[in-house]
This record gives structure tokens, sequence and C-alpha cells, in this order.
């Protein structure tokens, strides 16, 4: 599955990835990937946190 994504993330949309796909990459693919991953995690939860309270 990790053999297929491209090389380079701006290749890919993140943001369209499920939180489960990005929490797995971050854990098994290194480097950019990794760190694209948690980018994408990190602003997901921002967001959520920021819906909470506006609430």
């Amino acid at each position: 599955m990790f053999d297929e994504l491209p090389t380079y993330t701006n290749e890919v949309d993140l943001t369209a990835m499920p939180a489960s796909l990005l929490r797995l990459i971050r854990s098994r693919k290194h480097g950019l990937w990794s760190n694209k991953a948690s980018a994408e995690l990190a602003r997901r939860e921002a967001d959520e946190r920021g819906i909470e309270q506006a609430a």
C-alpha cells in the first residue's frame, strides 16, 4: 500500500485522506510523509477544538 504513494507529498491531497490513514502513514513512513501527515492531523484537531469552543 505504501509503495503506491508517490515520492512527493504535494502530489497527494492529504486533506482528503481519512484520519486513520494519516495516522498509519505517520507511524510507518518516515521523513516528509510523516511530517505532512502529522501536520494535517494537528490542523484537523485544531479545527475541531475551534468548532467546540464556538459552540
